[in-house]
């Protein structure tokens, strides 16, 4: 198994529950500098570390994980010496390096400074760190700590056998699956993939019964219910348990009228949806782990959720299926959609949404699956009735035959929006389609190079749209979408296709990583421009800083997670 080893700015650096307690509102988080050995420290009172390079030749990079950061820097003398940093404790860091380099500290704002004997106490407006450091001949080794007992947390952490936690971290890549012959950078970007989702696993808390997660350890991130199950599926390379654990946190969420919120925190949640994904998810973690309680225990609780958006969400006479729109809005017009300012959504205020309807469709058959392997026959067909159901709606009404496309159609107007994105081949991926409908919508739009085949599959509106200009949701390339549509392929025997769509995928993820040094939430569509200088909401600033404005997400759990099933999935064929 490679080990992660490119360094790259933004990445994220944080601690995890698997290693210990990580409590939402007590936990911190970092993302690597790009310009120096260091990191910029995700609290309300900033702050940033990083190692006073002089005299230096290279730095060489062993590990850059979500937690541990091995370097050999040499000098220009040719002399090497290491430097590690190590997310030691939710709120603690530890530091080793040469004396021949300082160790700096800064901060945002003004601080008052008090050193008693080896500590270091940091306070400002918004909080305070403490550093504890002692040295020997050769190397120097500092604890960092936040939070209102800074002092004594670095002091603590200083106590702990650097050697020992080292090993910890390099012991989970040693757990990790076994991919024999996978090519170093693909190896080294799987581990590095499974990595980041790890840093996203906080403790139980709360609403929350077990360990849950958030799409990214970005500042006030929130548990979100599509990128949750994404990322608690692929949590299986890393524990069955984890992955167990994860996906049930959505379900503590419930509501007593059964709605799940698209969004939660440990004492929040929302009122917003999101698309409905867990029973898949579930029956297919069933499917791998062979656990039957992971179907026992959620039965209800699903059935409940998807009656809940049956009797709320759906049309009145049809089964298709409504987001709730902001019109006001710009960036944000449609969040529950999970594609914000989609173009779909421009001018419509009531929409019979394509992807929600499939969503929908692929839960109701996911749950007549889980019914009949728990011998629940009525529950089976009932489910399954729900599913053609949808399908015949979308069929009939979100069909354009003339384009042979499928389409959003406005409530008020009853027209379709002919805006092609990615949505539409949800209905391969929940097979609606006939082979001859299937063989012209994959012909004639996704391997179409003036709509959807782009160097980077999949562009979220498609090329020949006036509205197409490689922002996040106009024309950026979402790498959940290409693995959707990857698996919709295979399920219609379109084997090389399928294979064409997750090659590109994981070619062009590893292209940007071995560049940038992180896996972001999306990507150029014809991968020539950084995904760091993408639209996101808002022109992308020059530099990495999350709590001004939020731009191309470093570190996506999603795009971590459909990454890591793509390799398993080639690899396994």
């Amino acid at each position: 198994m490679a080990l992660p080893n490119v360094w790259g700015g933004g990445a994220a650096f944080a601690f995890s529950a698997l290693d210990g307690d990580n409590i939402y509102n007590e936990a911190i988080s970092a993302n690597l500098l790009s310009d120096r050995l260091g990191l910029a420290f995700n609290t309300p009172l900033g702050a940033y570390l990083h190692l006073a390079l002089e005299n230096v030749s290279d730095v060489i990079f062993e590990v850059v994980s979500s937690d541990l950061i091995k370097a050999n820097i040499v000098d220009n003398d040719g002399l090497i010496t290491a430097a590690e940093f190590i997310f030691v404790r939710q709120n603690a860091v530890l530091i080793r390096h040469s004396k021949a380099y300082k160790l700096k500290l800064s901060f945002d704002g003004d601080i008052e400074y008090i050193r008693k004997g080896n500590t270091e106490i940091y306070t400002g407006e918004n909080g305070t760190f403490a550093l504890y450091s002692e040295e020997n001949e050769d190397y120097k080794v500092s604890a960092l700590a936040y939070g209102k007992n800074a002092a004594k947390d670095a002091e603590e952490a200083f106590t702990l056998e650097i050697n020992r936690e080292i090993s910890g971290k390099l012991d989970f890549f040693a757990k990790l699956p076994i991919l024999e012959n996978l090519p170093k950078n693909i190896s080294a970007l799987f581990s590095k993939s499974l990595s980041v989702l790890k840093s996203l696993v906080h403790s139980p808390e709360g609403f929350f019964k077990g360990m849950w997660c958030t799409p990214s350890r970005l500042p006030n991130e929130k548990f979100t219910l599509f990128d949750a199950a994404l990322c608690a599926g692929s949590m299986r390379f890393i524990s069955a348990d984890l992955a167990k654990q994860c996906i049930m946190s959505a379900l503590d969420l419930q509501d007593e009228n059964g709605f799940i919120p698209g969004e939660g925190l440990p004492d929040f949640r929302s009122e917003n949806a999101n698309p409905p994904i867990l029973a898949w998810e579930i029956l297919r973690l069933f499917k791998t782990q062979g656990d039957i309680s992971l179907l026992s225990e959620s039965f209800e609780k699903l059935k409940k959720y998807l009656n809940y958006l049956i009797e709320n969400r759906a049309a009145e006479d049809k089964l298709l299926f409504e987001w709730k729109i902001k019109i006001s809005e710009v960036e944000n017009r449609c969040e529950e959609s999970r594609m914000d300012s989609s173009p779909r959504f421009d001018g419509i205020s009531k929409i019979y949404a394509l992807d929600f309807s499939c969503y929908m469709a692929n839960e109701a058959k996911a749950l007549s699956e889980i019914a009949d392997i728990l011998g629940k026959s009525g529950e089976h067909l009932y489910w399954s009735v729900i599913y053609d159901r949808i399908k015949d709606a979308v069929n009939r009404y979100l069909y354009d035959e003339e384009d042979g496309f499928y389409y959003d159609k406005c409530a008020a107007t009853n027209k379709l929006i002919k805006v092609k994105t990615p949505a539409s081949f949800l209905p391969l991926f929940v097979g609606f389609c006939d082979k001859k409908r299937a063989d012209y919508i994959i012909t004639n739009h996704l391997f179409n190079t003036d709509e959807f085949f782009t160097t980077f599959p999949l562009p979220s509106v498609s090329k020949d749209d006036e509205k197409f200009d490689g922002g996040m949701w106009h024309g950026a390339a979402h790498p959940f979408y290409s693995y959707f549509v990857s698996l919709a392929l295979l399920d219609y025997g379109y084997k090389k296709e399928a294979q064409k769509i997750m090659y590109d995928t994981v070619l062009n993820i590893a292209k940007w990583y071995e560049n940038d040094g992180v896996i972001y939430e999306f990507y150029d569509s014809k991968s020539f421009v950084s995904p760091s200088k993408l639209r996101r909401k808002g022109e992308p600033l020059f530099a990495y800083i999350p709590k001004i404005r939020r731009s191309n997400v470093r570190d996506f759990g999603v795009s971590s997670a459909v990454f890591a099933e793509m390799i398993m999935t080639l690899y396994r064929q």
